[in-house]
């Protein structure tokens, strides 16, 4: 019985709408302190990748991500600094985020309305970019 509720739910999981186009998209998942690299040769790992998935003609787009989109997310509390209510209590959020490449936006679909997305020369050493999204640009 419990591997009947479990395929009902797998089979209806199939069909929810995660806000994005799921078709054609291909998602592997590599965890390199278990293959024995450090943080340095992990990077130097996903952008070899990344250069070779690219170079392959049949792939129009590719990008890394270190959550996929519909999963646990990591997040911050973030109060609204100086900010009072109606009811005088300050409040806050929780901002829920991604490290990702480049191309993420692309590859789900994405398109920015206002602003600029990321680019290659947003690397460690230059200031820290974000993109939200328009629920949080409008608070």
């Amino acid at each position: 019985m419990v591997a009947g509720l479990f395929l009902r739910s797998f089979q209806a999981s199939q069909h929810v709408d995660v806000g994005f186009d799921t078709s054609n998209i291909v998602v592997a998942t590599f965890d390199m302190e278990l293959a024995g690299h450090d943080a340095t040769q992990g990077a130097m790992f996903w952008q070899r990748l990344l250069e070779r998935i690219n170079a392959n003609p049949d792939v129009q787009v590719a990008s890394l991500a270190h959550k996929l989109p519909i999963s646990s997310r990591s997040q911050w509390a973030v109060a609204d600094s100086g900010v009072e209510t109606s009811d005088g209590e300050r409040h806050g959020f929780l901002l829920s985020f991604r490290v990702v490449s480049t191309d993420y936006f692309a590859t789900l679909g994405f398109h920015i309305v206002r602003g600029r997305g990321l680019s290659a020369e947003d690397v460690a050493g230059t200031p820290r970019v974000i993109v939200i999204n328009e629920t949080m640009a409008e608070r």
